[in-house]
């Protein structure tokens, strides 16, 4: 048996405490937890998503991967809040994006999610994903975990490999996880349509003019003019979450594998893709009168 005074019981007490509010290996996903909470891991990622290029198709495709969470909650990268979250129904995922310019390259950079005493309750159910164009890593395994508020320091890069919750590039796949619908579509601040063309620049010999913009026609895969100078439009607006059916997987390319084939028109389950035609009542090429002809 081993006695000790009281003000050594105390220091004991003290310290536990203070032991309490660093960080500590958490398995992922994680269990239930009382009381808001940070978690964090640390990502070298591969050199194609922190390069600018000028078709910048790797950096412009990268997105966190959050699902399951019951309740609000936030995704910070090196530091920096990207994203705040709603409460996920079970099963479901949400993507968000990540903005240029704030991965760094041959580091370990920090990707950290806040969670509120809501969200704790229930843990984090589903792996995070980090994804690129063609690749995912998935994230599952050690992290680290604590109570309170960290210090700015701890949410950015290092240099060094830690010695518990990192991932490097070696670990990303070819993308398989199934995608479900985004809420908000494109994230973050948006131009208006006038705005966005005195952005583009053309060859000399090259005119663009603004049509037609969102909502008026969104993802269209064709257009034809008839004889009265009216502009029909089809829009593959369900793509690629064809009404009916549930996305079992699919590979880096996007094509999918579904729980079943939907039946042929007219039985087939009612979607989102339609047909309008635009016109120019005025014929002054600019169209003024809108009507949806097929849903």
């Amino acid at each position: 048996m081993i006695h000790c005074t009281p003000w050594l019981a105390g220091l004991a007490l003290f310290l536990s405490a203070a032991a309490g509010a660093d960080w500590q290996p958490t398995p992922m996903p994680a269990p239930p937890a009382r009381g808001a909470g940070w978690y964090r891991c640390f990502i070298r990622v591969p050199d194609n998503l922190v390069t600018p290029v000028e078709k910048d198709l790797w950096r412009d495709s990268i997105t966190v991967n959050v699902g399951g969470v019951r309740g609000s909650f936030s995704i910070w990268l090196n530091g920096r809040k990207i994203a705040d979250g709603a409460a996920l129904p079970e099963g479901q995922r949400r993507r968000f994006k990540v903005p240029k310019d704030i991965l760094e390259k041959k580091a370990f950079n920090v990707l950290a999610l806040q969670l509120s005493e809501q969200a704790a309750r229930g843990g984090i159910p589903m792996t995070p994903i980090l994804a690129g164009y063609y690749d995912e890593l998935l994230l599952e395994g050690t992290w680290e975990t604590r109570g309170g508020e960290p210090a700015p320091a701890e949410l950015k890069p290092v240099a060094v490999q830690p010695s518990v919750a990192f991932f490097s590039e070696a670990g990303f796949r070819p993308s398989s996880t199934p995608l479900a619908r985004n809420a908000e579509t494109m994230p973050g601040g948006k131009l208006p349509p006038a705005e966005s063309l005195a952005k583009m620049t053309t060859a000399s010999d090259l005119a663009v003019d603004l049509l037609l913009s969102e909502p008026l026609v969104a993802q269209p895969t064709h257009l034809s003019f008839d004889e009265r100078g009216r502009m029909w439009v089809s829009q593959y607006r369900q793509y690629p979450y064809p009404a009916g059916v549930k996305m079992l997987s699919r590979d880096k390319y996007y094509r999918g594998k579904y729980d079943r084939v939907p039946p042929a028109p007219p039985q087939q389950d009612r979607g989102a893709d339609l047909i309008s035609v635009h016109e120019s009542t005025k014929g002054d090429g600019i169209f003024d009168q809108h009507k949806v002809v097929l849903d």
